[in-house]
């Protein structure tokens, strides 16, 4: 791997692990319902570009976890606890993974969409703007 691009996959995992940190908070607010539609949107704004930043530069596995992860994120109502907290446990595998703590594994972040993607609410079907159980 060139020395130019071995330097652009280490400033994209940095900034991604912090990208990671900024959503997963968000999703924090959300779950504990002091999160709004605004703050859903940006979730849903953070989450593309990470999963098209990953894709360019052909980190495939992470870009289908991250397109997991987007397509939990309901249009119109907030989510529910339940969703914020699997795809909080995707983007923290993610991120692992992006600091290196799973030995380059793809096979871990395939694993982590199908437990995100699996059985679940993805929003309240109630259409209140709270979350809930």
């Amino acid at each position: 791997m060139s020395d130019r691009r071995q330097a652009l996959l280490a400033r994209f995992r940095a900034g991604s692990v912090d990208r990671i940190r900024r959503i997963t908070l968000a999703l924090i607010e959300l779950e504990q319902g002091r999160g709004d539609a605004a703050l859903l949107q940006e979730v849903g704004r953070e989450l593309h570009t990470l999963k098209g930043e990953a894709r360019m530069l052909g980190l495939l596995e992470l870009s289908e976890l991250v397109h997991g992860a987007e397509d939990l994120v309901p249009r119109g109502d907030l989510p529910a606890r339940a969703t914020c907290a699997r795809i909080i446990a995707g983007l923290d595998v993610a991120a692992g993974w992006l600091r290196g703590e799973l030995d380059g594994e793809p096979a871990a972040l395939a694993a982590a969409r199908a437990r995100m993607v699996s059985e679940g609410p993805r929003s309240n079907t109630a259409g209140s703007v709270a979350p809930r159980d």
